[in-house]
């Protein structure tokens, strides 16, 4: 498995804020997992990558690509 897998984006500073979305996210740090879908290059692992920078939370990263869905 490539590290890249295992590792969260690093966060530049030019990248856009979405407070209204790490809120959202915020709302939700109870849960034991979420699940953040959308199109790909919407900023799924940038953000959640922003959020985990400003919670400090504890986190496991795992990346998943459609290759990886092999059920047999």
């Amino acid at each position: 498995m490539f590290l890249t897998k295992l590792k969260r984006p690093i966060l530049t500073p030019d990248l856009f804020p979405r407070p209204h979305l790490l809120e959202e996210l915020e709302k939700k740090a109870y849960l034991p997992f979420l699940l953040v879908s959308a199109p790909a290059g919407y900023g799924k692992s940038v953000l959640i990558s922003q959020w985990l920078e400003v919670s400090g939370g504890d986190y496991t990263w795992i990346s998943l690509e459609e290759s990886m869905n092999d059920t047999s």
